[in-house]
């Protein structure tokens, strides 16, 4: 029987740098009522390389399966010490080696292309929190002056996640991981 899902590829963040992510926000964090900015939960932190909204899951796990990726230098990752707003509704951070990340994207796209719900550019970026109501000011202003510890890590995977909307918030289930 058919099971169509929301799913999406993405680079899953080592557990060491999600921690570490989730801990250098509490500072940030402590601004905002939970009403302002929702947050995103740390085992949901990971870059997203392309997004599908109802689709046969076997028939998305078999081309998972049978995508190639040729990485021959994986590249150091840093995350960017600033905190950035797109269209005053997301708050992310920007990853540095885009060519890696244009290049895996490029490969996904190959394979992918007419099952892939894409709304806009890809632009590489680590979502942390979706903005609820309108900040004022000067929270723009503590966002803007807020400035993260460095942060490093060497991918080692990309993942084929469900994502099961919950009124609680999305939860996402790993089905598949090609190491690199």
């Amino acid at each position: 029987m058919t099971e169509f899902i929301r799913a999406f590829i993405a680079l899953d963040l080592p557990f060491e740098v999600k921690n570490y992510i989730t801990i250098s926000l509490f500072e940030l964090k402590k601004y905002f009522k939970y009403e302002a900015i929702k947050w995103v939960n740390t085992e949901n932190l990971h870059i997203t390389f392309a997004f599908f909204k109802k689709i046969d899951k076997l028939i998305l796990i078999n081309k998972f399966e049978n995508l190639k990726i040729d990485v021959t230098d994986i590249p150091i990752i840093s995350i960017d010490n600033k905190v950035y707003n797109f269209n005053y509704r997301v708050l992310y951070l920007k990853p540095d080696n885009y060519q890696f990340f244009f290049y895996i994207y490029n490969q996904i796209l190959q394979e992918f292309r007419d099952y892939m719900d894409i709304k806009e550019e890809f632009i590489p970026h680590l979502t942390i929190g979706r903005i609820r109501n309108k900040l004022k000011p000067k929270e723009i202003d503590i966002i803007t002056n807020f400035k993260l510890p460095d942060i490093e890590f060497r991918p080692k995977e990309i993942t084929l996640f469900q994502s099961v909307l919950l009124p609680s918030g999305p939860v996402y289930y790993k089905l598949k991981s090609i190491h690199f």
